[in-house]
């Protein structure tokens, strides 16, 4: 489960890494002026669907709602780390091994979470998500992905 809980961190560390520079606009968390009381932010950072992440990524991965509750709580947890800049390079090594050269099972954990949030971002940014998605849809499916990912490399860990 630790080594789960570490992918799934990983993934969100990574994808929020992706989205530090991107020129946001629409949605009403980006919209609503920054008196409004209700605001949807938090240091920044928009609020992420947290039922929608667990249901959807249970629905979509290997394991079940309580698994990725946990990991989504803990890298909740751990918002301070998610700071920290992404090397890029690693990730595109680590996404390249598990996807083109089929060898996730000799990645850690956390690479194996990059490789697996860089996964989902492709997918999305090519339109193979289905259309434009949430970032807790986007959350939700690297989530997911991270876990069939361990699954398909023999991590068993993830079942514990």
């Amino acid at each position: 489960m630790d080594s789960f809980i570490n992918l799934a961190k990983q993934g969100y560390q990574a994808y929020e890494g992706s989205q530090s520079n991107v020129s946001r606009t629409g949605g009403q968390e980006y919209n609503a002026p920054h008196h409004s009381g209700g605001s949807h932010q938090q240091s920044g950072r928009p609020e992420i669907d947290e039922d929608e992440v667990v249901n959807t990524a249970s629905r979509e991965g290997s394991g079940d709602s309580s698994l990725f509750s946990s990991a989504l709580g803990y890298v909740k947890q751990n918002r301070d780390e998610h700071e920290r800049p992404v090397d890029e390079e690693h990730v595109q090594n680590a996404h390249r091994k598990a996807y083109q050269e089929g060898s996730a099972g000799d990645l850690s954990a956390s690479s194996m979470g990059s490789a697996a949030a860089m996964q989902v971002l492709k997918k999305f940014t090519s339109g193979g998500s289905g259309g434009a998605g949430s970032q807790s849809q986007l959350i939700s499916f690297a989530m997911a992905e991270a876990s069939k990912l361990f699954e398909q490399s023999g991590w068993r860990g993830l079942r514990q």
